[in-house]
């Protein structure tokens, strides 16, 4: 992992080589754990300022490791309660012939594994990628809904979000999509009505008409 690196790295700086990636990887460790202070509370890991080449030693490693072990139980208990909401729910839709009946013909109805599959993006080999000193998660892209825009028009997301982030706000893919069709057919209408593209070819050719004496007589 890139706390077992860079723990390896502090203990044999003598011999280390690579210091390059040493400082790589205290960064994505930073970033990856100031992310994750903006969703559970800024307080929870006080020393993630120390996570830098000049302040990193076993200390810190240790109190890096706790957090991260917590962290994982934090998730886990979020799953467990997740999953026992989801049990819940489905014994009430099926907790007598009929209810199982019809739980069972919708979910042939509307269920196939082929598309979970791909929305859900299972059978990717890495499910973490790193890219610019960021941990990016490729698996479960439809139920990711925490976006970082860099402007409030950056509407960039994964393949298969159920919402993108526009001016600050979510927004569902389908009715973005929607309103991005209407409006490139609007566009496109208000061009054609005008003759916008006539006009645009028309202004290339004035400029070669009036350049075109130049060029004759070089």
């Amino acid at each position: 992992t890139e706390l077992a690196f860079c723990l390896n790295e502090f203990t044999d700086r003598k011999n280390a080589v690579d210091h390059t990636e040493y400082q790589r990887s205290l960064e994505v460790l930073s970033n990856g754990i100031k992310h994750e202070l903006t969703l559970i509370g800024q307080d929870k890991y006080e020393d993630v300022n120390k996570l830098n080449p000049n302040d990193f030693d076993s200390t810190v490693y240790r109190s890096c490791n706790a957090f991260l072990h917590t962290l994982k139980r934090y998730y886990i208990n979020k799953y467990n309660e997740a999953q026992l909401k989801k049990d819940a729910i489905i014994e009430s839709l099926t907790n007598n012939k009929r209810k199982k009946a019809q739980f069972i013909a919708m979910e042939r109805r509307y269920s196939n594994a082929a598309i979970n599959d791909i929305v859900t993006n299972k059978g990717i080999a890495h499910r973490i990628v790193k890219k610019d000193n960021q941990l990016i998660q490729k698996i479960y892209p439809i139920y990711f809904d925490d976006f970082h825009p860099n402007t409030l028009i950056d509407f960039r997301t994964k393949f298969y979000t159920a919402s993108k982030p526009f001016f600050g706000m979510k927004v569902s893919t389908f009715v973005f999509n929607l309103c991005a069709i209407w409006s490139m057919t609007l566009i496109l209408y208000v061009i054609l009505y005008f003759d916008g593209l006539k006009r645009f070819i028309n202004l290339f050719d004035s400029r070669n008409n009036l350049f075109g004496p130049f060029r004759t007589s070089q």
